[in-house]
């Protein structure tokens, strides 16, 4: 991997990483970093906020109070952005099988989101062994990973090749679905999420897709205020780390001084939830709900100024 460090006038560093999209490089490409004092400020918020989590919004086991049967997905995301939360408790009895949390009490027990976001962690933390297991848990049960409808247990091609390419970049054995690709066509709301995930995970994986880039801009250009959005655009340079990070500290929704909760806002978890609804009235979820008188976990914070920070 090459770095190379640029100072300009005003005293603004930039980070630009190349790596080879080969063997076990950890990514394609990363994205130039934001101002040295505002990834100072950010970075101080996000410790804070992970000090602030294990007493304040993890249940007994540890895992969010604010994610119930979407708690793998969340519950991912924040174990790679440093929270101390523990996967293992909803995998098993067969290695590979997952489900959506670990009181394994929901009606479908795992979904396509739920595998996207562990994957999310499992390159994250380059673990071979987790990737390889799904892949075989897969291949043995035709890609059906759990209970419930189809079309949330059943995971498509385009995931499939996905998890075969994680396994490959992890070492494991090549597989011709690695080389699946499709269109994407932008998305709103929690899928619009979904796919931003899974593009910025394609992306590190070396994965070219078609009309990508497109596809980014417009979600990004649309959801200004998406720091998580505003971070990933930057991947394919039609945002910028800076924006982002000024879009993080700017944003009066997540207090210095504590988590989150109701009295900030009306969704746990922000970046799923569009700013502006199609006919262009503000969704409530932006807006405080004082009377729900909720405590969030503070993950969209955390896992948003992680990959700022470029520790994702």
């Amino acid at each position: 991997m090459k770095t190379k460090y640029v100072k300009s006038k005003l005293g603004l560093i930039a980070l630009l990483t190349i790596a080879e999209a080969c063997g076990n490089a950890k990514d394609a490409k990363k994205p130039e970093r934001a101002e040295d004092h505002r990834l100072t400020e950010i970075r101080a918020k996000r410790d804070a906020y992970i000090r602030f989590y294990p007493d304040i919004a993890a249940d007994e086991k540890g895992w969010p109070i604010d994610t119930d049967c979407d708690g793998l997905l969340f519950a991912s995301l924040g174990r790679a952005s440093g929270l101390p939360i523990d996967l293992t408790l909803a995998h098993g009895p067969d290695r590979g099988r997952w489900f959506r949390n670990w009181q394994r009490d929901c009606s479908s027990d795992i979904s396509r989101d739920m595998i996207l976001g562990l994957a999310v962690f499992i390159w994250h933390s380059r673990d071979y062994r987790l990737a390889a297991d799904l892949v075989n848990y897969g291949e043995q049960n035709d890609w059906v990973m759990g209970n419930g409808p189809a079309s949330r247990v059943w995971l498509s091609p385009i995931l499939q090749g996905t998890l075969y390419q994680l396994r490959y970049k992890l070492g494991g054995a090549d597989h011709v679905k690695r080389h699946i690709r499709a269109p994407w066509l932008p998305q709103r709301g929690y899928q619009a999420h979904l796919q931003m995930l899974h593009l910025h995970l394609r992306k590190r994986l070396g994965i070219s897709d078609k009309n990508t880039k497109d596809t980014v801009k417009e979600i990004v250009d649309r959801e200004q205020n998406n720091a998580l959005f505003q971070a990933i655009g930057a991947e394919w340079r039609v945002s910028t780390l800076e924006r982002a990070a000024d879009v993080l500290l700017a944003n009066t929704i997540f207090p210095n001084d504590r988590l989150p909760t109701s009295d900030d806002k009306c969704s746990h978890y922000l970046w799923e939830r569009d700013e502006i609804k199609e006919d262009g009235s503000v969704n409530d979820d932006w807006q405080p709900c004082p009377d729900q008188n909720k405590q969030y976990s503070g993950i969209d914070f955390i896992f948003a100024a992680s990959l700022i920070l470029g520790e994702i």
